[in-house]
């Protein structure tokens, strides 16, 4: 049970997790839970979601910037341009 003003972390299935990708990518790259489970690293380095009460946030605007030498020009975030 629960204390007070804290609700138990809900565990995100693996394939919930399987059908999120990163909204910030071209390619919408797969997103994996970090080892604290609080949030959700894209594939390319670049985004770290949060994971708030066990619900992804998928906004580009709450995301913590990993790489900050990656930009939203690049293409992939960040993989180089593929022509």
């Amino acid at each position: 049970m629960a204390t007070e003003g804290t609700a138990p972390q809900q565990k995100l299935d693996e394939w919930f997790l399987k059908l999120l990708a990163c909204p910030g990518c071209d390619e919408r790259r797969a997103l994996t839970l970090n080892a604290e489970g609080t949030g959700l690293k894209c594939a390319c380095g670049k985004y770290l979601f949060p994971v708030t009460d066990g619900i992804p946030v998928l906004l580009l605007d709450n995301a913590e910037i990993l790489d900050a030498d990656k930009t939203a020009g690049e293409l992939s975030c960040g993989e180089g341009d593929k022509k």
